[in-house]
């Protein structure tokens, strides 16, 4: 579920970053949505990861992951991923 870094339509802007920006938006918003985990186990609606991915996870980036769409959460997601090897 690796996702491109496209971030930098999140904060306005139009056009192809608009469009690029708002498919990012809805892979994050579906991806909180789902009750399954990238590693395939359960996890709660509102979380990225099951607990198990999650403690596996350092402190910096677990806290990481409690930022707002378009404020840091992309990126945290992203580096928590490569963390878990995704």
């Amino acid at each position: 579920m690796k996702r491109g870094a496209q971030f930098s339509g999140l904060r306005g802007g139009g056009g192809v970053d608009q469009v690029n920006a708002d498919k990012d938006r809805e892979f994050y918003l579906k991806e909180l949505a789902s009750e399954e985990c990238q590693c395939g186990c359960e996890k709660n609606k509102g979380r990225t990861f099951c607990f198990g991915c999650y403690r596996k996870l350092p402190r910096e980036i677990q806290s990481r992951l409690y930022s707002k769409l378009g404020h840091g959460y992309e990126e945290a997601r992203e580096l928590a991923a490569g963390f878990l090897g995704d």
